[in-house]
């Protein structure tokens, strides 16, 4: 109601202020015009006399240019001295005139500014000059006098024309003959005869008649004449440029009448009255005839006509080097008091259009803001309508949303009891009849199945959470290192079932020396299985490598990635200058490369949309198209970038590379120096990228490497490592070395600087062929032995010798890192049987019933549920007990505390939703219910969710995580504290 009120009032109101807008304005402008044209007046005449001065100013500036040039005539008399000096024979010879004339007359040429000619002209007929054509210097010259006798014939007085050196006045080239003119005739050489100080005139060049010069000529006292021609135009343009004529003309001519500057077209100035006045003609463009404009007197000014336009006209002499001009100046009369009017008219236009764009603009301003509040207002109507209908789509999408997690939480929860029953049953089955391999294999099948379908769902679900924006990065102390080797042991025997040889690549070290790392794990881990994942699922032969290593970041860091010659270069921008300001911040980088197929150059960037598959690599395998999607999402979370590296030309295979940031501090251990080589190991493996691998590592270490390719080739290359091991020096094996049967726990005080490695692969041919050839090398060697076999399933034990060991997992990560610790150069520990393989198995096998005695609450409100949790915890050892809901869980809690500490759970399995009270208020409740009897027990989250169940739940105070399904594995590593035979080791960060 009141804005339509404001808006009736405006309406009214607009035509009023409009009116009285424009009043005010046109009254301000009358004033301002009035001031204006009084302050115009007196600016007119002083512009009057301005012009007067510049006319008398210009009259002045030609005056002092003119006497700019009379030095001329000083540099002829100058160099007439010179030569007079030179010359004081009566008859020059032509000898004289080459050793004294002719290099003054060059000097002089080439040193005097706007000289064009200089001539020596003797008496007797001998002639030399120089002057320029263009820029090329030239002399003319006559090598021989005149002729005795008119009418002579054999004698012929000629002229040379020949080039010059700019440089020295040599001459150089060809001479040619040059027609001599009448010297004796002209006019200015008798004049310059007849003269004692000079002569000064007009003439033309010698070779180019069109050539108008200022001729300055002095007598040589009776030797001859110097001539100094200066070439009209230049000396006029320098003239002419030092002034301005405000759309006025010059004039200037010779009083015979030579002109020099012609002023105005179609115009001619004539001398009469004996040069005191100067007749100005204008020409008709019809029929050429010439119409008497005035006469100008010398003595004063005059006004002309001209054009439509007056000029004043002012003539006067003027001596320039030294002849006799005259000069006639037209400067137009109103040229500065009509440009004066012009420009006050072109103001007072300005300021008409000024105050009438004023007024038009204080109009649309006027009924722009009216119509405006007419538009506001509809527009609040309509933004009113737009936010409720804003609203109501959002609580529709809340409540899908909303929707759609309990859908997907139901799902993972009976995905997850699938998938726990179906390993109760095969745990069961295996007890009761192990034979029944048809129904293991069918359990395995659906336990295969059900992993499929939550990685599908679990797709879906990051896929949506990317898209929503809500994807969070989970920062945590983990090692890197670990983690690799975690990944490549997981898909190691999917690999191996298909013949691929999955292989950790240590690189070049720097992954072990800032192993500990402050950064999301799990992410990383997703990302690494995604890629390993596709690598060995698209790769039929050959191998998969993963590598990785560190370096300090940069404000635009280059990823370099080749293939020894071919490299692909992509650049990552970073948006988060904290990485510059950590100095413990580092750029991870990973590389996946296999053997496979590979992907098409065409196809590379479509391989990281959505939904998209490459036909070439994806027949007869399933899959969504989400995978590397996500994969480059959560690169690009973690401040990295993801490309794929071009291979060599005839490579197979694909080779993704991501790089992530992440906090590191670097480790104090040097294990990664390259030591002095002592000992020597010998490879002998089936797979040949294996092989180079370890090779690399190791050579990189300092240690030598032999690798053999082929069972036969290892007794050649122990026989050759036998010889040189028995060539060396007492000092570098032990003298009481004991025989290979020597346990290494008796080997305290030996020199074990010589000993042999082997690291032997049963799968590369006839172990029994192996086993003779190395016991053969053991013969009567004074160093120290040691084998290392590999993959020795069927190894018969009894058989192995007692410092040998024996690997039945992958060949890498802390593996080869404990088996080059078995050097002497790298610490020589001894490792006794069994020792080298770090607790990744299993846990049933190696702790039994760790959680024996333990007694566990499992709060699940599915029955399914609560099933596979009672299951697990008793197949440890524990004594589980039931709960349906947080409530229930808590009041028997409470009742256990009450009851003293032999009543009290030792773990309590806590699902995060459940109905009457969910786990994240009953582990609330619980926490607060323990701080009266000063105890905290071990809470375990059980959840199907997403991470912000998982925030919610440690919030609330529990002490791990578990995603289901719960298994024997992810249960013991949760409830580490409690077994006193497992230990977590303690980050360094």
């Amino acid at each position: 109601m009141i804005a339509s009120t404001v808006g009736l009032l405006n309406h009214r109101r607009g035509p009023d202020m409009i009116a009285s807008t424009i009043l005010v304005v046109l009254s301000l402008s009358a004033v301002l015009v009035t001031l204006w044209f009084n302050k115009v007046v007196p600016i007119e005449k002083e512009v009057k006399l301005i012009a007067h001065n510049i006319n008398q100013d210009l009259m002045s500036q030609i005056h002092n240019a003119a006497a700019f040039f009379s030095p001329n005539n000083a540099s002829a008399v100058s160099i007439a001295r010179i030569l007079s000096f030179c010359l004081d024979d009566n008859d020059p010879q032509l000898t004289n005139i080459e050793s004294k004339v002719v290099p003054a007359l060059f000097q002089a040429f080439s040193t005097i500014p706007y000289l064009s000619q200089i001539s020596y002209i003797g008496l007797n007929g001998l002639f030399f000059a120089y002057g320029k054509e263009g820029d090329e210097p030239f002399a003319l010259y006559s090598n021989s006098t005149f002729p005795a006798r008119k009418d002579a014939e054999k004698k012929k007085y000629t002229w040379y024309l020949q080039p010059a050196n700019r440089n020295a006045g040599k001459l150089y080239g060809v001479a040619t003959k040059f027609p001599a003119p009448e010297l004796v005739k002209s006019s200015w050489l008798q004049g310059a005869l007849n003269s004692t100080n000079g002569y000064a005139s007009v003439g033309s060049g010698w070779r180019d008649s069109q050539d108008v010069l200022l001729l300055s000529t002095v007598r040589l006292d009776g030797k001859g004449l110097i001539s100094l021609g200066f070439r009209v135009k230049p000396l006029v343009d320098f003239l002419v440029a030092q002034m301005t004529f405000y759309d006025g003309s010059l004039y200037l001519f010779t009083k015979d009448w030579n002109v020099t500057i012609k002023g105005f077209p179609s115009s001619r100035v004539s001398v009469i009255l004996d040069g005191d006045q100067v007749l100005f003609q204008l020409s008709n463009g019809d029929d050429g005839q010439l119409q008497t404009v005035g006469n100008v007197s010398c003595n004063g000014e005059r006004i002309l006509s001209i054009g439509g336009n007056k000029y004043v006209f002012n003539c006067s002499p003027a001596k320039i080097a030294g002849v006799e001009f005259v000069f006639v100046l037209a400067v137009a009369l109103d040229k500065y008091s009509s440009l004066v009017h012009k420009n006050i008219r072109l103001c007072f236009a300005l300021i008409v259009v000024m105050v009438g764009a004023v007024v038009i603009t204080i109009c649309i301003f006027v009924s722009l803001i009216v119509g405006a509040a007419r538009r506001e207002m509809s527009l609040c109507g309509a933004l009113i309508k737009q936010m409720e209908s804003t609203q109501q789509s959002e609580r529709k999408s809340m409540n899908k949303s909303l929707a759609f997690a309990s859908a997907s939480h139901d799902i993972r929860a009976s995905l997850a009891g699938i998938s726990g029953l179906v390993e109760v049953c095969r745990t069961q089955l295996i007890k009761r009849d192990p034979c029944s391999s048809q129904v293991l294999e069918n359990l395995l099948q659906m336990e295969s199945c059900t992993r499929d379908l939550l990685g599908i769902l679990n797709c879906i679900l990051d896929t949506s959470k990317i898209e929503a924006g809500k994807m969070q990065l989970e920062e945590q102390v983990f090692d890197v290192e670990q983690l690799l080797e975690d990944v490549v042991d997981l898909y190691h025997p999917v690999g191996m079932k298909k013949g691929v040889d999955v292989i950790l690549d240590p690189c070049d070290g720097s992954i072990a020396r800032c192993c500990w790392a402050r950064g999301d794990r799990s992410k990383l881990k997703q990302i690494l299985s995604n890629l390993l994942s596709n690598a060995v699922k698209f790769t039929t032969e050959g191998h998969v490598s993963v590598g990785a290593w560190a370096r300090k970041p940069c404000l635009e860091n280059e990823m370099l990635g080749s293939s020894q010659t071919n490299c692909c270069l992509f650049k990552i921008h970073r948006a988060n200058s904290e990485s510059n300001s950590d100095p413990n911040c580092m750029d991870f980088t990973f590389d996946v490369n296999d053997t496979g197929k590979g992907i098409p150059r065409e196809k590379r960037k479509s391989v990281f949309e959505n939904y998209i598959q490459v036909r070439e690599t994806a027949v007869g395998q399933q899959g969504t198209g989400l995978g590397l999607g996500i994969v480059q999402s959560l690169v690009r979370l973690m401040g990295g970038e993801i490309g794929i590296v071009d291979k060599e030309v005839g490579e197979r295979g694909t080779c993704f590379r991501f790089n992530v940031l992440m906090t590191a501090r670097p480790s104090a251990v040097n294990f990664w120096e390259p030591k002095p080589p002592k000992s020597r190991v010998v490879l002998l493996l089936k797979s040949d990228q294996r092989s180079n691998v370890l090779q690399a590592f190791m050579k990189r270490l300092g240690i030598k490497v032999h690798a053999v390719k082929q069972h036969q080739q290892l007794g050649p290359t122990l026989k050759k490592i036998k010889q040189k091991m028995m060539n060396l020096s007492s000092h570098s094996c032990n003298s009481s070395s004991s025989s290979r049967s020597v346990p290494l726990s008796s080997l305290d005080g030996v020199d074990q600087s010589g000993m042999v490695l082997m690291v032997v692969d049963t799968r590369v041919g006839a172990l029994s062929d192996i086993k003779r050839e190395i016991g053969d090398f053991r013969k009567d060697i004074r160093c120290y032995t040691r084998v290392v076999w590999l993959d020795s399933l069927d190894f018969d034990q009894d058989e192995l010798a007692p410092p040998d060991l024996i690997i039945s997992k992958p060949f890498h990560g802390s593996r080869l890192y404990e088996t080059v610790s078995l050097l002497p150069e790298f610490g020589g520990m001894a490792i006794r049987r069994g020792e080298i393989s770090p607790a990744v198995g299993s846990a049933e096998e190696e702790v039994g019933k760790p959680l024996a005695g333990k007694k566990i609450l499992v709060v699940d409100d599915d029955p399914v549920g609560r099933k596979i949790a009672t299951f697990v915890a008793c197949s440890l050892g524990a004594v589980a007990i039931c709960c349906e809901n947080g409530a229930a869980a808590l009041k028997l809690v409470c009742e256990r505390l009450k009851g003293g500490e032999s009543g009290r759970f030792d773990c309590i399995l806590m699902d995060c939703e459940m109905p009457v009270m969910d786990g994240s208020e009953a582990t609330a409740r619980i926490r607060e219910a323990e701080g009266s009897y000063n105890v905290r027990t071990t809470i375990v989250a059980l959840s199907a969710g997403d991470e912000m169940e998982r925030n919610r739940m440690m919030e609330a105070g529990v002490d791990a995580y578990i995603t289901k399904p719960l298994n024997t594995n992810n249960l013991l590593q949760a409830l580490s504290p409690l077994i006193t035979t497992f230990r977590m080791p303690e980050s360094p960060i």
